[in-house]
């Protein structure tokens, strides 16, 4: 099948099979409108609790089941209109979809906003005697993290105004999404075969992995000179995004925007901190393995566009959708017959989407809702890199099977923080099953260039984004300007740290962090990093075979939010928190490379 043609194809040209079935959650508009139309007189009944809640536990009972109702629902209508919204972002019926439930979730938002307020307005003694009435055992948790929220929680009528705020607050990031993966427009550039090809977010990379330098230099050229043109509009968004942060970090008292991303997850900034501290002193490990690349290209000058293809001569090889399937089902056999079961629903039942088309959102992610599959979108072009993207995010998709199968509702989320480590677990896991059965397809040399360039991309880049976004949210909170100028100053900078001096970082990286969504997230990106780090030690003990390290893994995929994220981890022997975590990584990375040298040889 040749992939690269369909990324230019319209969403009603893909075959039926390669499209996720949405039906599942809402067989068609008629009856997500029905839905809809069913919240008003949800947020009618939850109200009659209001001024109510003091009076007993099961009045608070009462109120959190109904707003557990209308938060159900309410995610249940978002998914499916983000998800509609996201198979092609250019219809516009579909951009109406999404911002019909935005608007509403807004207006929810502000309607619902009363029941902390009212909950903590109580006297605190007689508030932590509910949480302790056999009557609210199931909420005790949620009170407690209430009271604890108390010093951020704002009155009724300041909750209520922020929550009206939330929907125009979240504009910076639409505004990212529609100009970066709709509007856009990249140029067309020639391969090694000389055919044109128009550059697009899901081909950019297989093109930097082309052998031919000169393909893979105008890629890299074309591709960010692209965002060199929008650089004051991109800058414009982010700060916006920057300046919401520090909006709702002040008007919830927290000291700054770190301590409130971090606060929900009781993550303290020293493993933030910690993190880039840590990876900074391992950077001599990375710029030794640039250096041995240098040398093994034969270059005096190392760019940025010649870090990614393989130094392994090997045919460039196309999976099959089909083979990518049973090489990811394979790989999850130490995990047990009845999760390989569950994993096999996800092709049979058509949870995912697999190929790109015009409009369609870049990358990939895993989604849905409580009443929903949890959804795979992809932008599968055959490659190495989209299976293990495959086993990355069915790993997610697993964690939100086995959570929702265990946990009621209230408790079945869960936090980021958790949720890369099964993601990153599951490509850990498809590697050694791989590298244990190395074949033509994918041979051990291959396998240990891909685990070098997942660490990379995973632990050094996503920690070097934490901290670009650590220095562009303490600038704002100084109250000085994000500028194109600034931004592109402080990226260059931190790519020429980290990468070293074996790489020549080319001008036009100082545009990168244009492109990147995630610094619209908010401290997102440093779970990424830690999370490979307990993803390495998770993948060891089920590999080696120790005991009750399934059981440990199942235990953690199924935890939900029913407990605090790091005693989830502790409870599984996983401590983010130790002083050699990181260092650990660190070392798989030193042990895979000198494996990989000495094959080289």
């Amino acid at each position: 099948m040749n992939y690269e043609k369909f990324s230019a194809k319209t969403r009603n040209e893909i075959p039926q099979k390669y499209k996720w079935d949405l039906s599942s959650t809402y067989k068609n508009l008629k009856d997500w409108n029905d839905d809809f139309e069913k919240l008003p007189k949800m947020l009618k009944n939850l109200k009659r609790h209001r001024g109510k809640l003091s009076n007993s536990p099961d009045e608070i009972r009462r109120a959190f089941e109904k707003e557990d109702e209308i938060s159900r629902l309410t995610e249940k209508l978002s998914s499916f209109a983000r998800q509609k919204s996201d198979e092609d972002s250019s219809d516009n019926s579909n951009l109406a979809l999404c911002g019909k439930i935005s608007a509403k979730s807004a207006e929810i938002d502000a309607e619902i906003a009363w029941i902390d307020p009212e909950l903590l307005s109580m006297d605190e003694k007689k508030l932590i005697d509910f949480a302790n009435n056999p009557r609210l055992s199931f909420y005790k948790k949620t009170i407690l993290d209430l009271i604890r929220e108390k010093p951020h929680t704002l009155s009724a009528e300041e909750e209520k105004l922020l929550g009206l705020a939330s929907d125009a607050l979240s504009s910076s990031y639409d505004t990212f999404n529609l100009l970066s993966n709709a509007d856009m427009r990249f140029p067309r550039i020639k391969d090694e075969k000389s055919v044109q090809t128009e550059l697009s977010h899901s081909n950019f990379l297989l093109f930097l992995r082309k052998k031919k330098r000169s393909v893979r230099k105008e890629a890299f050229e074309k591709f960010y000179g692209r965002y060199s043109e929008f650089q004051n509009t991109f800058a414009s968004i982010l700060d916006g995004t920057i300046k919401t942060d520090i909006f709702e970090t002040r008007a919830r008292k927290f000291d700054d925007c770190l301590q409130a991303a971090l606060f929900d997850d009781r993550i303290p900034k020293d493993l933030y901190e910690g993190l880039i501290s840590s990876v900074r002193t391992n950077l001599p490990l990375l710029h030794h393995y640039f250096s041995r690349r240098r040398k093994k290209l034969g270059l005096k000058k190392m760019h940025l566009y010649d870090i990614h293809h393989s130094l392994v001569e090997a045919p460039e090889i196309k999976w099959s959708w089909e083979d990518a399937q049973k090489a990811v089902l394979d790989s999850l056999s130490p995990l047990g017959r009845e999760y390989c079961d569950f994993a096999r629903k996800a092709f049979d039942e058509r949870w995912i989407d697999v190929l790109p088309n015009k409009g369609k959102r870049s990358g990939a992610y895993s989604g849905g809702s409580y009443d929903s599959p949890p959804y795979i979108l992809m932008n599968f072009n055959g490659t190495l890199d989209d299976v293990f993207t495959l086993a990355h995010e069915l790993g997610h998709s697993m964690h939100s099977f086995y959570s929702n199968k265990t946990q009621k509702y209230h408790y079945a989320d869960y936090s980021i923080f958790l949720a890369e480590i099964a993601s990153i677990s599951s490509e850990l896991l498809l590697h050694e099953n791989l590298l244990r059965n190395s074949q033509e397809k994918s041979p051990a040399p291959v396998l240990l260039n891909h685990l070098i360039d997942e660490f990379k991309a995973t632990v050094v880049r996503q920690t070097m984004f934490a901290e670009f976004e650590l220095i562009i949210h303490r600038r704002r909170e100084e109250d000085e300007c994000l500028t194109a100028e600034f931004l592109k100053t402080e990226y260059y900078r931190l790519v020429s740290e980290y990468f070293g001096p074996d790489v020549f970082c080319d001008k036009l990286i100082e545009h990168e962090w244009a492109r990147i969504p995630h610094f619209h997230y908010g401290f997102y990106v440093y779970k990424y990093a830690t999370g490979f780090a307990a993803a390495a030690k998770f993948a060891k003990m089920i590999v080696d075979g120790e005991q009750d390290a399934v059981k440990k893994y199942l235990n953690f995929i199924s935890s939900g939010s029913s407990k605090d994220v790091l005693d989830i981890l502790k409870d599984s022997g996983i401590n983010p928190l130790e002083k050699d975590f990181m260092n650990n990584a660190f070392k798989l990375f030193g042990e895979k490379s000198e494996a990989f040298w000495s094959i080289l040889k």
